[in-house]
């Protein structure tokens, strides 16, 4: 029998994984606090995008309704709540109970930190999806999932895991889940760049001044990745950190070819956020690499500077335009 799975935020992410395991037949409950949303999935959920299209009803329930024990946890929430949100489920976890981070930004060592390591699995998610509205989910590129233990090490939790997720998308095991976590950041870090102009990420590759940006972006993340010794990993690259220095035109010339013809319809989450009026993760993810940045004594100007314009756009205090790019742009000149 299957255990159940609890997946934690209905959002693109949640929504559409809850979906796929639902329709294979797993016992699934999500928790999800928007109120819409949630009674919409309950009723049902549609989901389109490049794999066509489906809809089906999902057990949802409230954040307050949540009970244990509980065994596979999804986490699809924003990066600002894993604290709270974990702390709120370690008592309901069993000893073998997973927590699998679906989330941006790397939250891995803080949900560690809580429930402890060999509970925590890292996961990269290498599609994009948005939530059109409540009840109505898209998904906007394809990609697969890879997964792994903050020791590198895969046991048979793991390999389960693996075949449950590969119902959703091609799953994958990594011994190196750290350097598929920072290659991730490393792309979220470059998308956030389309944010301060509010268009999708082939508009943004487009733009000379826009490339210019993100290869500025690029070189300062992968400073930081040298410092710590991460080995950056996607499914088709690996680069070891002594090859960051001689290499960075190559991983970004790569990282711009990915986001161009596989992840080209995907609209900036930050930018979706800001259009609802939600709390922004960009603090979690270029802010992230400007913290660990600092604790090196290493500088991340252009991100530290895109970090600013993004909560400054979120406070209302400046314009979603073109011209915040060209002023990152000058930062490079």
């Amino acid at each position: 029998m299957n255990e159940a799975i609890t997946v934690i935020g209905g959002g693109a992410i949640g929504g559409i994984t809850a979906a796929y395991l639902a329709r294979a037949g797993y016992e699934v409950i999500v928790v999800e606090p928007w109120f819409e949303h949630r009674e919409a999935m309950k009723e049902n959920l549609v989901v389109e995008g490049c794999r066509g299209i489906f809809s089906t009803p999902l057990d949802v329930i409230s954040p307050e309704e949540i009970q244990g024990p509980l065994h596979i946890v999804l986490l699809a929430v924003k990066s600002m709540h894993t604290e709270d949100v974990m702390r709120k489920l370690s008592p309901m976890l069993q000893e073998n109970s997973i927590v699998v981070s679906m989330q941006n930004s790397i939250n891995e060592d803080l949900i560690a930190e809580i429930i402890g390591r060999e509970r925590t699995i890292g996961c990269v998610v290498g599609w994009g999806a948005i939530t059109d509205r409540a009840g109505h989910l898209s998904q906007a590129s394809l990609g697969e999932f890879v997964i792994g233990r903050l020791d590198g090490h895969a046991d048979e939790r793991l390999l389960k895991l693996q075949k449950t997720m590969s119902l959703v998308t091609d799953t994958y095991i990594t011994d190196n889940i750290y350097g598929f976590l920072w290659a991730k950041l490393l792309a979220n870090c470059a998308i956030s760049v389309g944010a301060l102009q509010g268009k999708p990420v082939a508009d943004l590759v487009s733009m000379p001044e826009a490339r210019v940006v993100i290869r500025g972006i690029v070189s300062e993340v992968l400073d930081v990745a040298f410092a710590l010794d991460i080995c950056l990993e996607t499914i088709h690259l690996r680069f070891e950190p002594e090859q960051y220095i001689v290499q960075k035109d190559l991983i970004t010339e790569s990282l711009l070819g990915v986001l161009e013809t596989t992840h080209g319809g995907i609209v900036p989450t930050a930018y979706q956020d800001l259009l609802l009026g939600k709390p922004l993760e960009t603090n979690f993810i270029n802010g992230y690499v400007v913290r660990k940045a600092k604790t090196l004594g290493i500088k991340t100007p252009l991100n530290y500077f895109l970090v600013n314009i993004i909560n400054e756009m979120a406070k209302g205090s400046r314009e979603i335009k073109k011209e915040n790019i060209i002023e990152l742009y000058n930062v490079c000149r």
